[in-house]
């Protein structure tokens, strides 16, 4: 006890004679470029959370003791410590951070920039972003952190096709999506009917940054491939140093998301009486007595994924290198899908002498896709909610273990028995493969200190196989088995030399051109094998069907291109920039296959002549401006007729559906674009605005013609589509301390399309794979939006005012006319970031407002008699809101009342395509994540460098007005056979999105 009280008297006494060297200490901060005083700057003891920040003169009082360390901290200056030893009074002077001023980021042929000279709009993302996304398809990790892009899945399956188009479609009928590049090397992103889009065979891990070229001012050095702009990856380097391993394991739980809700009151029939060989449930009322199965719900299980990364990085002054190789294995809400995908990526940096270097880089990727659902994927989920209440789904099999039928059909006749949607997702498997490399090498010569050769060359090819079986015993013309596969090989070659300059003319004026050649070689074959009738019914081979037919297409494509770029920088308030690049492509006639396309670009920084408290406030602003145009070239065989294989009677050949056209001439994107950006409080907030205007002027596209031209379908120049929109990019370092911080970005954009020209008399140019219903489409309409829906709706008086027949019932106008947009009027997504001590979490909320959806899943449910909506309404006495037309033309309003029966839901209500288009919002939790960071005094003993463990959620909140099932829909995506205006927006019995959790492991060495 005694020895106790002498303890606690010891330290009760170095407490006191420690606080007795305790004093004030006070001091002023500035700008040491302008001696202003800083406002704000956070003056903390190192190693502690007790501070204080400068006043609006710069001053500041703190107590301290002698040996603390005062750690000074300001956006846009560089960190400062000073020790304190017997000093009362400090004047602190604070220089900017250039890396802050002037980040660098890629731009077009991977040329780095300052921000602070670009000219036109560029957002970029970085690899943090991307891997707390867990999202291993790339394009939909940039959902919601990037203003100007919108992304659609066309399904939750893993390996579900995504569409990317940045600041809206410019095309009616050819491809909308941007050109991906990755170390400078333009790459395929392309998906083949509905498969995965190539761009997810990349994986997030081995990235570094992306950077989004969105206007046609900032992507025209890529020429004709990137008119829709282009993403701008940049892959892991390794550093010079000590080695670093990587190693980063996780496993994900997934969920089916928000379906369509299904009434579960009335049984299979018709009027009202039952009949047990249908799927339409227009028959009576459940008894208490009957089994009522959740047969939707039941239908989905749980996914597992788990996935394996792992990298070691390292060199020397004269050689770095970076290897990671990747394991993934996805197993899907749906039986019996699985996406896999196993990568390794090899990058090297060679100093061969001071002037010249040498980099190359190989990635190897293999995935493998097993779908227990149609690729494309819409329309497939149709039985599966439709199916018999009364029957249970999930028993599949009878005793011998042949397929239990849902009914025995009158006839007999087995292949008239729709066929469980599970036995289907257990033996009809569909199976994808990919083996695909991507390499390229980087040479790079320094002539002198501001002249620069640098050349890269690559090759992206892979080969693809697609195989699916109908098995013996499907329904319907499959019923003694069939199968349809193909074999595509694809290769892109890439050449590109570059010179440039880099030189500082005088004090005030720096110049920087270049002047570069690129040559690009596309190639593609395709074999088609297909057929039915096994003649051995368990043998699932194309060598064994009785019936077969084979085709093989190739398609080939050269480009050269020179190009040139000269950019001036004025005193470092002014810049100047003006590109052009003429194109050869071989798509086109001799005549035309040259063209040139230039932009105009600048931007005016007044920031520079801003001074005292204006320059603290406004620490930097910039106006920028731009004018371009690029070029589209036509596809690959479209000017002469060709042949194609004949498979009927006395077959052959006969010509191509498609007309020839030897007079094409290139499609041209004009675009304006204006902006403002903004850095408030040396970075404290950084807001950037940017208004664009694009027209896309003799648009390439394939309208049908008369037959008597021998064709159904002819390539040509006809068509105008206009785009405006605006993007907006909000940042905060909201706090930013020693052991706190939290970040916050808002972007915002919304864009308005087009169709101001169509071919000859033509009014309207229909998607094929949104045409799922006769009374509403996708469809472009003249005049109005290019995202457009087509359809049919009640007819209406002068004002709108639905007409109503004598007997009660709305009058159906069956001209079909336009009825809804489905782009949505704002995109939005709310990203935070927060850290305190060893912990940070962030988060992504997402959505978006003004997207009128064609719900055609609602359509279909209603008529066969499973919507919700039935169980209110269904047998109810209703009267419409509408008016009556009497003999003298004058109109009184309704008051007869009608039955909602099944008559009237099929045979009045579902007739009115505008029934069946909601303008929807919607609100989205995408992302939460939660990092812990162990302390390097644990890390340090177990011979790490750093160690975190994570939990992160994906969709696990949706808040929609939309009636349906998920809002973001896209019925066929970019591959299904939906090409200019897409699917976006078409809602068709797709597999809904995922919500999951993943937990995850990250260890370095």
């Amino acid at each position: 006890m005694k020895r106790i009280l002498i303890l606690t008297g010891l330290l009760v006494f170095m407490g006191l004679f420690a606080h007795g060297q305790e004093r004030q200490i006070t001091g002023t901060v500035k700008d040491i470029t302008d001696d202003t005083p800083l406002i704000g700057v956070t003056v903390v003891v190192k190693g502690t959370t007790h501070g204080t920040t400068t006043d609006i003169d710069g001053n500041f009082t703190l107590t301290v003791s002698p040996g603390d360390i005062l750690v000074f901290r300001f956006i846009g200056m560089q960190t400062q410590e000073i020790l304190i030893q017997d000093q009362r009074v400090l004047q602190v002077m604070m220089q900017p951070d250039v890396a802050t001023l002037e980040q660098v980021v890629v731009t077009a042929l991977g040329i780095r920039r300052e921000e602070r000279t670009l000219t036109y709009n560029v957002q970029s993302i970085q690899s943090e972003e991307l891997v707390a996304s867990r999202q291993e398809n790339l394009v939909n990790a940039l959902q919601g952190r990037v203003s100007g892009v919108q992304i659609t899945s066309t399904s939750g399956a893993p390996g579900a096709a995504s569409e990317i188009i940045l600041r809206g479609a410019t095309s009616v009928d050819g491809d909308n999506q941007p050109l991906f590049v990755i170390d400078g090397v333009p790459v395929s992103n392309a998906s083949v009917r509905g498969t995965t889009n190539r761009a997810a065979d990349i994986n997030p891990n081995d990235i570094e940054s992306i950077s989004i070229l969105k206007g046609a001012a900032a992507a025209a050095l890529y020429g004709i491939d990137a008119a829709n702009g282009a993403v701008i990856i940049t892959t892991k380097r390794g550093k010079e140093g000590v080695v670093t391993v990587g190693l980063n394991s996780s496993t994900t739980v997934s969920q089916v998301g928000l379906l369509h809700d299904v009434q579960n009151t009335f049984t299979t029939g018709a009027a009202g009486l039952y009949n047990p060989r249908t799927f339409s449930h227009w028959g009576p009322l459940f008894r208490r007595s009957d089994n009522v199965y959740n047969n939707l719900n039941n239908f989905f299980q749980t996914g597992v994924s788990t996935k394996l990364d792992a990298n070691v990085s390292g060199g020397s002054e004269n050689l770095t290198y970076y290897l990671a190789l990747s394991n993934l294995d996805d197993q899907g809400i749906v039986p019996n899908t699985n996406y896999g995908r196993r990568s390794a990526l090899l990058t090297g940096t060679a100093n061969i002498t001071d002037n010249l270097s040498v980099t190359t880089t190989a990635n190897v990727i293999k995935t493998g896709n097993s779908y227990g659902i149609v690729p494309a994927s819409g329309g497939w989920m149709a039985n599966v909610y439709r199916w018999p209440r009364w029957d249970n789904m999930e028993e599949i099999y009878n005793p011998d273990g042949s397929e239990r039928n849902v009914w025995i059909p009158v006839s007999g006749n087995l292949a008239d028995v729709p066929d469980n949607p599970l036995w289907v997702a257990d033996n009809n498997i569909r199976r994808d493969e990919v083996d695909r490399t991507i390499a390229s090498i980087n040479l790079n010569y320094d002539i002198n200190d501001w002249l620069t050769l640098n050349y890269i060359a690559g090759r992206d090819f892979f080969m693809q196989h697609f195989k699916a079986v109908s098995v013996w015993g499907s329904a319907g013309s499959a019923h003694e088995g069939a199968i349809s596969e193909f074999n595509r090989e694809s290769e892109k070659i890439t050449s590109t030399i570059i010179l440039t300059a880099d030189r500082k003319i005088t004090d005030d004026l720096t110049i920087t051109a270049l002047v570069g050649n690129n040559l690009q070689s596309d190639f593609a074959r395709n074999t088609f094998n297909e057929g039915e009738r096994f003649r051995n019914p368990t043998l699932h081979s194309i060598n064994n069907l009785q019936e077969k037919r084979a085709s093989q297409s190739t398609a080939q494509r050269r480009i050269v291109g020179v190009f040139g770029d000269i950019t001036l920088d004025y005193n470092r308030f002014l810049v100047l920039g003006v590109t052009g690049r003429n194109d050869w492509s071989s798509t086109l006639p001799l005549e035309n296959r040259s063209f040139f396309y230039p932009s105009y670009s600048f931007a005016f920084i007044p920031s520079e002549f801003f001074e005292g408290n204006l320059a603290n406030v406004l620490s930097f602003a910039k106006l920028r401006a731009s004018y371009a145009q690029v070029g589209k070239d036509a596809p690959p065989h479209r000017l002469t007729q060709t042949l194609t294989q004949f498979f009927g009677i006395n077959s052959g050949w006969r010509n191509d559906p498609f007309a020839g056209n030897p007079i094409l001439k290139p499609e041209i994107t004009t675009e304006f674009e204006i902006g403002v950006d903004l850095r408030l409080w040396q970075g404290l907030f950084h807001v950037d605005f940017t208004y664009y205007q694009r027209k896309s002027d003799d648009q390439i596209i394939q309208p049908r013609v008369t037959p008597v031209t021998g064709a159904i379908l002819q390539t040509v120049n006809s068509g105008s589509v206009e785009n405006k929109g605006i993007e907006t990019l909000i940042r905060s370092n909201i706090i930013r301390r020693d052991n706190m911080r939290w970040e916050a970005s808002l972007n915002m954009f919304g864009n308005r399309s087009r169709l101001t020209k169509l071919f000859g008399d033509l009014v309207e140019f229909p998607v094929t794979y949104g045409q799922v219903s006769s009374q509403a489409i996708a469809s472009s309409w003249l005049g109005e939006p290019l995202f457009g829906i087509v359809g049919t709706d009640y007819a209406r008086t002068e004002d709108g005012t639905v007409i109503v027949d004598k007997d009660g019932y709305p009058v159906i106008d069956s001209e079909k006319r336009y009825i809804g947009n489905r782009e949505p009027k704002l995109y939005y997504g709310l990203n935070n970031n927060f850290r305190y001590g060893n912990f940070e979490i962030s988060f992504l909320v997402d959505g978006a407002y003004g997207a009128e959806i064609m719900n055609a899943t609602s359509q279909f449910l209603l008529s066969s008699g499973n919507h919700s909506m039935l169980e209110k309404y269904r047998n109810r006495e209703f009267v419409f809101n509408g008016v009556v037309e009497q003999e003298d033309g004058s109109f009184v309003p309704n008051e007869t009342p009608i039955i909602l029966d099944r008559e009237f839901f099929q045979s009045v209500y579902i007739l009115a395509g505008s029934n069946f288009v909601e303008e929807s919002y919607w609100i989205r939790l995408r992302n939460v994540n939660l990092v812990y960071f162990l302390p390097e005094n644990w890390t340090g003993r177990l011979g790490m460098k750093e160690a975190s463990v994570n939990l992160n959620f994906q969709n696990i909140w949706l808040w929609t007005n939309y009636s349906g099932g998920d809002p973001e829909v896209n019925n066929a995506g970019p591959g299904g056979g939906a090409s200019g205006a897409g699917t976006m927006g078409v809602d068709y019995f797709q597999v809904p999105h995922r919500k999951a959790v993943t937990m995850g492991l990250n260890l370095r060495f």
